[in-house]
C-alpha cells in the first residue's frame, strides 16, 4: 500500500508538472493576437443598419451607371471593348451580368451583390484585427476591436455602391489577410493564395491590385533578404506565380494590346487631367499614415510592415482624384491597424499628439455623410428613378431601342430600358479625345435616337463645356421639350414636330437630383 500510495503521488506530482508546463507554453493573449470577443449581434447589428441607410436607394448615380450601362451591353450581346469602349477591368461587368443571369436584371440584384461585397470585405476587416499580434492590453480593448469594422462601414457611405472599387474590396482585404498569414507563418500557401486574390481583384480594379501586389512583393522581398531562409524565397514566387495566373487568363479573352490600351494608356493619359482636385483631404490622410507608422515604429512586425505598405500603395492610387470616396476606400490597412496604434503606449507628448491626431482624424471622416444625412434626409429616402423628366421619357418615347443620355448619365440607359447609340459612356472634353468624340457623333448619325436626356449641372466640376461635337449636333437637331431638376429631355426635330416645343420646367426644390 505505501508503494502504491507512493506511485499514485507521483503521478499527481508528473500531471501538476506537465499542467504547469503546458501552462507555461501556452502563446499569451498578445502572442495570440488580439483575441478581444467582438459583441456579434450587436455589432452585426450596427453595420447592417448602417449599410442599409447609406446604400438601400437608387440615386441614379452617374459611376453606378458606368457598371450598369457595361452590363447592360453585355445583357444585349454587345462585346466589351470593341462594341462599346471601357477603361474599367472587365470584372465588375460579368459579375452583374452573371448575377442577371441567375436573378434577373434588376437593380436591387446588382445592389444586392455590392452589398455582399461590402459585407464580404467588413467581415475581412475584422478577421485582420484579430490576426494582428496586440503588443499592449487596454481597457478600451472590446470597442478598439469593434471601431474598425464600424468606420470601415461608414466610409463606403462615400462609395457607389455598385461599383468597381466597391466590388474590388473583398479581394484586396481578405488577400492582406492571407499574406498577413503568409508572413506570420511563413506559408507558402498562403502567399500562394493571397496573391490569387490579388489577381483576382485585378479584374475588377487593375491599378490599385498592381500596386497592391508590388507593396506586398516588397515586404516578402525585405523578409526574404533579412531573415535569410528558403522558405521566404518560396513565399515570394508563390505570391507572384498565384498574381500573374488570373491576370494571364484574361490576356486569353482579350487581346493583350486591347487591354492595354484601355485599362492601362487611356486613364495614363486622360484620367488626372479631367480629376484635379484640391489635395488638402490626401495630403491630410497621408498625415494620418505617418502618424500611425511613426507611433509604431519601435514594435514594427512584419504584420504591420505589410498593412503600412499596403496603406502606402493604396494611398497613391487616390492621388488620381483624391475625394472622400477614393481616399476613404484607401484607408482600411490603417483602420486595421488602428487598436495597436490607440493601445500603444505615449510616453512623449508627441507621441500623445499623434496618437490623438491619427484616431481623431479616422473617427472626424464619417462626419461630412453624417451631416449630410441630416441636413438633407431626401437624398436617402427618395426614389430618383421616379424623376420627372425619366417619367416623360417612358411616356413619350416607349418604343425607341436607343436614348442617348449624357454627358455623363450611363445609369439611364438600364433605367429606361434603352441601349446607349454610342459606343461611350461618358463624354467629357477633358476626358474623352476628339478621336473619341468624332466617333461619337458618327454614331449618333447613323442611329439618330428619338429622345436624348442630358444633365449639365452635374458635370460642371469636370469643368465640362458645349463646344465639342457631340453637343453641337444635339443643340441642332433636337429640342428641349422638358425639364426638371437639372435634366432636360431632347426630341429629334422633324418634320410633324414644332420647331420649339413648350418646355415643361418643373421646380428643382430642395431634394433636387444632383
Amino acid at each position: 500500500m505505501p508503494a502504491a500510495r507512493r506511485h499514485l503521488a507521483l503521478k499527481g506530482c508528473g500531471m501538476q508538472a506537465a499542467r504547469t508546463t503546458s501552462t507555461a507554453l501556452a502563446p499569451s493573449r498578445a502572442e495570440r493576437g488580439l483575441k478581444l470577443p467582438l459583441p456579434g449581434s450587436a455589432a452585426v447589428l450596427a453595420c447592417g443598419a448602417v449599410l442599409l441607410v447609406l446604400h438601400a436607394r437608387n440615386a441614379l448615380d452617374s459611376d453606378e451607371g458606368v457598371i450598369l450601362n457595361g452590363a447592360w451591353n453585355l445583357l444585349h450581346g454587345r462585346a466589351l471593348y470593341t462594341d462599346f469602349f471601357e477603361f474599367l477591368a472587365p470584372g465588375s461587368f460579368y459579375l452583374v451580368l452573371a448575377a442577371w443571369k441567375v436573378f434577373g436584371s434588376s437593380f436591387w440584384v446588382a445592389k444586392g451583390l455590392a452589398l455582399a461585397a461590402i459585407a464580404v470585405a467588413t467581415a475581412g476587416i475584422d478577421r485582420i484585427v484579430r490576426e494582428l499580434p496586440a503588443k499592449h492590453a487596454s481597457a478600451a480593448g472590446p470597442a478598439l476591436a469593434i471601431a474598425p469594422v464600424l468606420l470601415f462601414c461608414f466610409f463606403t457611405g462615400y462609395l457607389p455602391t455598385i461599383n468597381h472599387n466597391t466590388l474590388h474590396l473583398p479581394f484586396a482585404v481578405w488577400g492582406a489577410f492571407l499574406a498577413i498569414r503568409g508572413v506570420r507563418r511563413m506559408s507558402w500557401r498562403h502567399c500562394a493564395a493571397a496573391g490569387f486574390l490579388c489577381g483576382i481583384g485585378a479584374w475588377f480594379l487593375q491599378h490599385r491590385s498592381a500596386l497592391i501586389a508590388a507593396a506586398t512583393l516588397c515586404v516578402l522581398l525585405l523578409l526574404a533578404w533579412r531573415r535569410r531562409g528558403p522558405g521566404w524565397a518560396r513565399c515570394c514566387a508563390a505570391y507572384a506565380v498565384g498574381a500573374v495566373g488570373p491576370v494571364a487568363v484574361m490576356t486569353a479573352f482579350w487581346d493583350a494590346g486591347l487591354l492595354f490600351e484601355h485599362l492601362i494608356a487611356f486613364p495614363a493619359a486622360r484620367y488626372l487631367e479631367v480629376n484635379r482636385i484640391d489635395p488638402t483631404l490626401i495630403a491630410c490622410a497621408t498625415s494620418l499614415a505617418l502618424g500611425a507608422a511613426w507611433l509604431l515604429r519601435s514594435e514594427l512586425d512584419a504584420s504591420a510592415c505589410l498593412l503600412l505598405a499596403l496603406l502606402g500603395a493604396l494611398l497613391l492610387t487616390a492621388f488620381q482624384r483624391p475625394d472622400l470616396s477614393h481616399v476613404t476606400s484607401a484607408l482600411w490597412p490603417l483602420l486595421c491597424l488602428l487598436p495597436r496604434v490607440a493601445s500603444t503606449p505615449a510616453r512623449t507628448p508627441s507621441a500623445r499628439l499623434w496618437r490623438t491626431w491619427v484616431a481623431a482624424g479616422l473617427a472626424a471622416l464619417p462626419v461630412p455623410l453624417l451631416l449630410t444625412m441630416a441636413a438633407n434626409p431626401a437624398l436617402y429616402l427618395n426614389d430618383w428613378t421616379r424623376h420627372p423628366a425619366l417619367q416623360y421619357v417612358r411616356d413619350h418615347c416607349p418604343t425607341a431601342a436607343s436614348l442617348y443620355a449624357g454627358p455623363f448619365a450611363p445609369g439611364l440607359y438600364f433605367e429606361t430600358g434603352k441601349l446607349n447609340p454610342t459606343r461611350y459612356s461618358v463624354l467629357l472634353p477633358n476626358f474623352n479625345s476628339d478621336a473619341q468624340f468624332r466617333d461619337a457623333l458618327r454614331d449618333l448619325q447613323q442611329s439618330r435616337p428619338a429622345c436624348a436626356i442630358t444633365n449639365y449641372p452635374m458635370v460642371a466640376k469636370f469643368s465640362h463645356t458645349r463646344d465639342n461635337p457631340v453637343d453641337a449636333y444635339l443643340a441642332a437637331n433636337y429640342e428641349v421639350v422638358f425639364e426638371a431638376r437639372h435634366r432636360q429631355v431632347w426630341m429629334a426635330r422633324t418634320e410633324a414636330a414644332p420647331a420649339k416645343p413648350p418646355v415643361a420646367a418643373t421646380p428643382a426644390g430642395p431634394a433636387a437630383a444632383p
